[in-house]
């Protein structure tokens, strides 16, 4: 059976990354934003700086169809959530532990 997939890890070059965000017209900082990465960092893997297994990982699978922003969006959602009910839950605990000082 043969791969239908466009890209595999490690066969973009740095020169297709770049010209990938510019046919989708998006500044870097909005195109790296959908991976977790920064426009400063992202600038970098786009003069050829090794990317991350994580972040190339996510490349591929967006590049080949399998992720879109919606699904990208929606994990940077879910972990903003998971972070804000930790802080919340810390803050309680914190709270609770407090104990009031008398002089």
């Amino acid at each position: 059976m043969k791969n239908s997939r466009k890209t595999k890890l490690g066969e973009l070059r740095p020169e297709d990354l770049r010209n990938y965000r510019r046919t989708k017209h998006e500044s870097q900082g909005l195109f790296w934003a959908r991976f977790g990465v920064t426009q400063s960092r992202g600038s970098r893997f786009e003069q050829g700086a090794e990317i991350p297994k994580p972040v190339a990982i996510l490349l591929d699978l967006y590049l080949n169809g399998i992720l879109t922003d919606r699904d990208l969006a929606a994990g940077h959602h879910r972990e903003r959530s998971h972070s804000a009910v930790s802080q919340r839950a810390e803050h309680r605990a914190l709270s609770a532990e407090a104990v009031p000082v008398t002089g």
